[in-house]
């Protein structure tokens, strides 16, 4: 083997590890990446369903009206007429499927 083909053959090896270790860098920090971005704690996959909103006012609009007025300091029919007038203003359009609502937004905004 001659000093040219041995430089060849080094040429090659080291290439073909440059490669393999930039591809396992790629492959780490890509999967590292994935995981911080989408990761969400378990009670926030829970929220609809403990949140405020669900469990207190709409329990207390539909079956308690005194507990309702005690809460919100206001009837839910004046809770009703705020929100028609103040709904389309705090109104977000829902890119994701988290998006507060009105009323939502209203009764923390009173509370």
């Amino acid at each position: 083997m001659s000093s040219l083909e041995y430089y060849e053959y080094q040429k090659k090896v080291y290439r073909r590890k440059l490669l393999i270790a930039s591809a396992v860098h790629i492959l780490k920090n890509s999967s590292r990446k994935k995981d911080q971005r989408w990761h969400v704690r378990p009670i926030f996959k829970e929220r609809r369903r403990l949140d405020h909103y669900t469990t207190l006012v709409k329990e207390y609009q539909l079956n308690n009206s005194a507990m309702f007025f005690n809460f919100m300091r206001m009837s839910s029919s004046n809770f009703e007429d705020l929100v028609s007038l103040v709904g389309p203003l705090i109104y977000r359009h829902p890119y994701r499927p988290d998006i507060l609502s009105p009323r939502e937004i209203l009764s923390a905004t009173l509370r």
